[in-house]
């Protein structure tokens, strides 16, 4: 395994350290209770995080441009996780044209508005889609409580649900996504569903998914880098629902 270089915008970052514990620190899931609603038994119960053995390091985007720029670090052998969108042209890691369309928000609208036929704007909602190597696993969805903190599970009816999975998978097509965690933001204007933005990582939203979701979100997206399976995705039974009533 190389050495892992979590990639972040801040110094103290919940992103980088959610992650990072993510990678370091297996657990395994309490009696958990499944999307569809139905109880799992104790035999069911997995590890939601992987065992390994190998050195986790994060990063801010502007030390790791100064290492770059004074040779001071070679990214051989170097497993990169960017957790932000402020990635320079000049680095190289296999996601990086993800990253770019990901960034440029207003083009990807366009290619959306052109391509998939939807509509865009600006939303406060965010659907978590777990691409791995088998396929997409859709998480419950994360609303925005206030400006500074988030909420999950935020239920949709299957009206909603259904419409918004399609367009997560014609998007994850479009951008010819590889196996990560995406954040798809999106809003509503009355009972249509519009897309806002991509994330190909788990964004800040992703924090509403620890001691919720089994594996969270973090923890997904390290399955996903490491080629990994994810079984399920599960919702902790004390959870508090909240449900889109538009």
């Amino acid at each position: 395994m190389p050495k892992v270089l979590i990639v972040t915008d801040e110094e103290s970052d919940l992103l980088g350290e959610a992650l990072k514990q993510a990678i370091l620190m297996p657990s395994v899931a309490p009696h958990t209770q499944n999307l569809s609603g139905t109880e799992e038994s104790p035999s069911s119960r997995t590890e939601v995080a992987i065992q390994v053995d190998c050195e986790v390091e994060i990063e801010t985007i502007a030390r790791l441009q100064q290492k770059l720029t004074n040779g001071t670090i070679c990214l051989e052998d170097i497993l990169l996780c960017p957790l932000t969108l402020d990635i320079p042209v000049s680095l190289e890691f296999p996601q990086r044209g993800i990253y770019q369309d990901c960034r440029d928000v207003l083009e990807l609208r366009q290619r959306v508005e052109k391509d998939l036929h939807s509509f865009t704007g600006e939303g406060n909602f965010w659907l978590p889609i777990v691409l791995t190597s088998k396929g997409a696993l859709y998480a419950e969805a994360i609303a925005s409580a206030d400006p500074l903190s988030y909420l999950q599970p935020f239920h949709l009816p299957d009206r909603y649900r259904q419409p918004l999975y399609e367009l997560g998978q014609r998007l994850l097509k479009l951008v010819s996504a590889t196996p990560s965690t995406y954040l798809m933001q999106f809003g509503f204007a009355g009972e249509t569903v519009f897309f806002d933005r991509l994330f190909p990582f788990p964004a800040t939203p992703a924090i509403a998914s620890l001691n919720i979701q089994l594996p969270n979100l973090f923890a997904c997206h390290w399955h996903c880098l490491t080629n990994t399976p994810i079984l399920d995705l599960t919702i902790a039974p004390a959870s508090e629902y909240r449900v889109f009533q538009p």
